[in-house]
């Protein structure tokens, strides 16, 4: 559900100019926080390379501006893809399709697909003006999902949106440490989340729970989960208990830097293997990322007394309160 989608530096400078305006609208407007589409950051010296383009094309100081301003609205929340691969001897298009090979994008964006890469997620703008096609409507995000609901299909969604996500939170009020349908899945989604990364790029990971029958869960963590986070993580646990007629703790949540989901029936697997439940995963839009974040993350004391607080490594459970 969270798409990141690799930009050609030159497209950007095209949709720039004047009599291009119109594209370059519809462009901005299918990206956002709340469209699950957000531009991904390659090559890391992407600025860079947009400069020196501009530069090497001899844009006047008008067309420059035009070019950077379009820029700027695009890497709003964008993903700072890692560990990526550049050739200086090849262009960015061929450069993007190695890379995509590597680890892939959910489309690449370009201004001509000037050696016909047969690559189905590219999308050549070069055609879309010229009438030829209309894969641009892929750009059209799904805010909803609904898959199985088992360990490999909720975590493959996850991994898939969250893969650059540098903080990664799990609101879920009836997370229970003392149960593996909750425990399993938390450990496949953080394996899928640092496959193939170095540890200095790896998320910071928090679950918040609620407050439910006065079971401390310092044993569930050293029984259940100590031994089986991987090397080079640190999962928060904090327990927060509702203050009277303040927010009622209820709705599961997955929040990240990158963008927020809602998920029911929440993270726990079905108990039967054979059941035909589903998750609903649903995008949040703008307000409500910003709302959770501030309710659970920024000033939770306005709503919540946080009774209990672990840190746990792979095999240390670290009681904080």
């Amino acid at each position: 559900m969270i798409r990141e989608v690799a930009i050609e530096p030159s497209l950007i400078i095209e949709l720039s100019k004047r009599y291009n305006s119109g594209w370059a609208k519809l462009l901005i407007d299918k990206f956002g926080i709340d469209k699950g589409v957000l531009k991904s950051k390659y090559p890391s010296a992407y600025p860079r390379k947009l400069h020196q383009e501009i530069n090497e094309r001899k844009l006047s100081d008008i067309e420059k501006t035009a070019a950077i301003e379009l820029y700027t609205q695009l890497k709003q929340n964008q993903i700072k893809r890692r560990n990526t691969n550049w050739d200086p001897n090849i262009d960015w298009f061929r450069n993007s399709i190695l890379e995509h090979s590597n680890r892939a994008f959910s489309d690449i964006l370009v201004n001509k697909d000037i050696i016909r890469s047969e690559i189905n997620e590219v999308i050549d703008f070069d055609d879309e003006k010229n009438g030829k096609t209309s894969n641009l409507d892929r750009l059209n995000n799904n805010f909803q999902s609904r898959i199985p609901r088992n360990n490999n299909d909720l975590v493959s969604q996850l991994v898939a949106s969250f893969y650059y996500a540098r903080r990664l939170i799990i609101v879920d009020s009836y997370f229970d440490p003392f149960k593996n349908v909750y425990n399993n899945p938390l450990i496949e989604l953080i394996s899928g989340l640092i496959d193939n990364k170095d540890r200095v790029n790896y998320p910071e990971v928090t679950i918040i729970k609620n407050e439910k029958d006065g079971r401390q869960i310092e044993q569930a963590l050293s029984n259940n989960l100590s031994g089986r986070i991987p090397d080079g993580v640190t999962v928060k646990f904090l327990v927060y208990k509702e203050k009277a007629g303040k927010e009622e703790f209820h709705i599961r949540y997955i929040i990240t830097d990158l963008a927020g989901l809602i998920i029911d029936p929440g993270f726990a697997q079905a108990s039967d293997p054979n059941s035909t439940d589903k998750y609903t995963i649903n995008l949040m839009d703008t307000m409500q990322y910003a709302d959770f974040m501030n309710i659970y993350i920024d000033n939770p004391q306005l709503n919540f007394e946080v009774i209990e607080e672990y840190d746990v490594t792979n095999n240390h459970v670290n009681k904080i309160i």
